[in-house]
């Protein structure tokens, strides 16, 4: 009966261990940008600088915009680029694009029920 106590107890006390070991490594993943997203960083920083606006996020609407209305790009390439810069801002400048994008849809909402 003691064996099997013990037994959880070990269970229990290796579980968390594993878990808190886990979240660690995830945490440590979610601060890395993959290096595939490093052409497309660069190129919106060569925006944002060519245009005279400051990397966040009205510059990323701005970027996206030009790639769809005047590049032309596929739609692959602008959610890669969308992926690229999202993780970039989210990694650098500590935005957080769900708590954000929550916010600017109760806006619109209030502004609608305004109206």
């Amino acid at each position: 009966m003691s064996d099997l106590k013990i037994s959880k107890h070990q269970d229990t006390f290796e579980t968390k261990k594993r878990y808190y070991d886990r979240k660690i490594l995830m945490d440590k993943k979610m601060g890395e940008i993959p290096r595939q997203y490093e052409g497309d960083i660069r190129r919106y920083k060569e925006y944002c600088s060519s245009t005279g606006q400051l990397v966040g996020t009205e510059a990323l609407l701005d970027y996206l915009y030009i790639s769809l209305t005047e590049q032309r790009v596929k739609k692959t390439t602008w959610e890669r680029r969308l992926s690229a810069i999202r993780k970039y801002l989210s990694v650098i400048r500590n935005i957080d694009f769900k708590r954000r994008g929550q916010s600017c849809i109760r806006a619109f909402s209030d502004a609608e029920n305004v109206s």
